[in-house]
């Protein structure tokens, strides 16, 4: 069974790469720093498409996983895989944000510069709480809104996972669209009814974030536990290394 004292020479064994990285690593009692080097490595390796390496970092990771004495194992779960399924929410993130960002509007402008009821391409950022819009058959809804006029098929599987396109139509209970869907089939005309910052897609946004930022009780606990293993090291084994080293002269 590896325990947290044996990870930093491990690694280098098995993983020469991390060398320089672990060898700056003091006191080797932080195996948390250790993993965080693992973590490092892997990225930058990832970034370089160098699946070669990518690949032997996660196996180093699995064994330290599956052979780990209690500590090494928790360490792997909240700072290794913590650290890319954070990643992974990040870029999650990301990608919502950019499908709010760069998906266009068809604003109504109720007098244009040419004539009433004019239609023009904004960006979906600049829709405000009343605005109405157009969407047609290819478009993406732009924003959270209520069908004031025409029908269409909707395809929500992005925020559903649901494949079956739905109907949605003006009046009753099933005139609320969701920033993000696609439109199938037909036209319709949509009312604003959510404030910046307030959609479907920003809440999803603010909820990715927020789960990826979150730290887990496992790894505060950790850092606490190697905190005191760290102290402990500090206020009894370097005394009694200072008092060997230290000579003793015979009395005159």
């Amino acid at each position: 069974m590896i325990n947290q004292y044996e990870v930093p020479a491990y690694s280098m064994d098995e993983l020469p790469e991390i060398k320089e990285e672990l060898e700056s690593v003091s006191p080797t009692l932080n195996i948390i720093k250790s993993i965080q080097c693992l973590v490092k490595l892997t990225r930058k390796k990832v970034i370089q498409h160098d699946l070669r390496v990518v690949k032997r970092c996660f196996l180093i990771a699995e064994n330290f996983y599956c052979n780990g004495n209690r500590i090494v194992k928790d360490t792997i779960e909240n700072v290794f895989i913590y650290s890319f399924s954070s990643a992974r929410g990040k870029a999650q993130a990301d990608s919502l944000r950019k499908t709010r960002q760069d998906t266009p509007a068809k604003k109504i402008f109720a007098v244009g510069e040419n004539f009433l009821n004019e239609i023009k391409i904004v960006p979906s950022a600049q829709l405000a709480l009343g605005d109405l819009y157009v969407c047609e058959a290819g478009d993406i809804i732009p924003i959270d809104g209520e069908i004031v006029k025409g029908i269409a098929t909707i395809d929500e599987s992005a925020i559903t996972g649901e494949s079956a396109p739905v109907i949605r139509e003006a009046g009753g209970d099933k005139s609320s669209v969701t920033g993000g869907t696609k439109v199938l089939s037909d036209k319709i005309e949509v009312k604003v009814t959510t404030t910046p910052g307030e959609s479907f897609l920003d809440k999803m946004i603010a909820l990715v974030e927020g789960a990826s930022r979150q730290k887990t009780p496992n790894e505060i606990a950790l850092t606490i536990l190697l905190a005191g293993f760290t102290l402990i090291f500090i206020l009894y084994a370097l005394p009694c290394s200072l008092l060997v080293r230290t000579p003793i002269h015979p009395l005159p």
